[in-house]
């Protein structure tokens, strides 16, 4: 039986550089927070329930402090991620820690909605040898596990539209590979409106909804 490696994939929560497209509703330093809250949850939920190492990937790299106390309080190993577009990135990630010959999955750290069974459900899968995606609501995908590494798969995708699933599928299939699809399509948290769905599930979350909608309301009295 082998033990999968669960890979997260984070970054810095640095003002301007993470989570900037919540910004439309808040400062760039609220979205960094932001960031950190999800990535510690993400953290938090995933060492409960993910039976294998559990490895904290960060864009730029791992030296920020907040990290580095999440990496020491969660008693995870943390890399930093490689160069090039989220493909490569992921490209890169994944193929490192198939060398080891046992499974390996990857995961954004802005999925607060993934379920305890959903990862342990996902984890059993991969070491029964099935390949998993986990599918999003945008149309891309927040959880991929490989049996082996395959290059090519990430190659020439167009990120962030809503073709990504569609694409990676059929390169999926045209490599011989199959999926199944024992995940649920979640939603990431991208928006401001994702935000606000997720904070009426998560209290992590709240506290900054509710903080924006105080600031507007005394702005407009």
């Amino acid at each position: 039986m082998t033990d999968p490696t669960l890979i997260l994939f984070a970054k810095q929560p640095v003002a301007g550089y993470a989570k900037k497209r919540l910004q439309t509703h808040c400062t760039a330093q609220c979205a960094a927070d932001i960031s950190l809250v999800m990535t510690e949850l993400t953290v938090r939920k995933s060492v409960s329930a993910w039976d294998g190492p559990v490895q904290l990937y960060v864009s730029p790299d791992d030296r920020h402090p907040e990290i580095q106390r999440i990496v020491y309080e969660y008693q995870l190993k943390s890399r930093s991620q490689s160069a090039g577009n989220i493909g490569q990135k992921m490209d890169s990630a994944i193929q490192e820690c198939l060398q080891n010959g046992n499974p390996a999955a990857l995961m954004g750290c802005d999925i607060p909605d993934v379920r305890k069974e959903d990862l342990r459900r996902a984890c059993s899968a991969l070491r029964e040898g099935q390949n998993t995606l986990g599918l999003s609501t945008d149309g891309g995908f927040y959880f991929i596990g490989l049996q082996k590494y395959q290059p090519g798969l990430f190659d020439d995708i167009t990120w962030s539209t809503n073709t990504v699933a569609a694409t990676l599928i059929q390169r999926a299939q045209s490599l011989g590979m199959e999926f199944h699809y024992i995940l649920e399509c979640l939603s990431d948290v991208d928006s401001w409106d994702d935000l606000v769905l997720a904070s009426s599930r998560h209290q992590e979350l709240e506290k900054f909804v509710m903080t924006q909608a105080d600031r507007q309301h005394f702005e407009h009295m």
